[in-house]
């Protein structure tokens, strides 16, 4: 009895943290896919983003950047969504001697002003080129879900630096295809 109690406790907390769906998805900014949308593998066990024509070039001391803005709904009642890891999956080249910074940065609509940034800087001594996974955790908590279900909007920025010479951030190479920029995103759900 007590092992059945424990399956079923697993099943329900499971279940829980898949209770959400994204209605909207939009975006913004330079190097975000211009003429083309934003797709997703339409699973919020496990979202991934693509963004098709992502394409940054900087030289030293330029930006780029693209933000998602999703609407998610179909929340947990009295539970708040945790964005917990982001990571943007590219191809990544330096030229030597040279060093980039990459900012991810997330807020909630309804609470602007707790907007979390993480950076991670990359630098070398010879030319790279090569895939590249950028992890942050943002542990982001939105608003707690109220009876409509309604958990609001997640604007999620990601932004290239080139701190020293040039930097290009674009799609995956493997052999010969070709694979868009991706973000993988973890939620979690957690009492409020």
């Amino acid at each position: 009895m007590t092992l059945l109690r424990t399956a079923l406790l697993s099943l329900c907390a499971a279940a829980a943290t898949s209770a959400f769906s994204i209605s909207s998805i939009a975006h913004s900014g330079p190097a975000c896919p211009q003429g083309t949308t934003v797709t997703w593998n339409e699973n919020p066990d496990n979202p991934v983003f693509y963004l098709e024509d992502f394409s940054a070039s900087v030289g030293s001391g330029q930006t780029t950047s693209c933000e998602l803005h999703l609407t998610i709904e179909d929340g947990t009642p009295n539970r708040s969504l945790v964005l917990n890891q982001v990571s943007v999956w590219g191809r990544l080249s330096l030229v030597a001697d040279g060093a980039a910074t990459f900012y991810t940065s997330g807020y909630w609509s309804a609470t602007a002003a707790t907007q979390v940034t993480k950076k991670v800087e990359s630098s070398t001594r010879s030319s790279f080129n090569d895939n590249v996974a950028i992890d942050t955790n943002l542990g982001l908590a939105s608003p707690c879900v109220g009876s409509s279900g309604s958990v609001g909007i997640l604007n999620l920025s990601f932004r290239v630096v080139s701190e020293e010479g040039k930097v290009s951030f674009g799609p995956e190479r493997v052999g010969s295809r070709s694979y868009a920029v991706s973000e993988h995103l973890d939620f979690s759900w957690a009492r409020c």
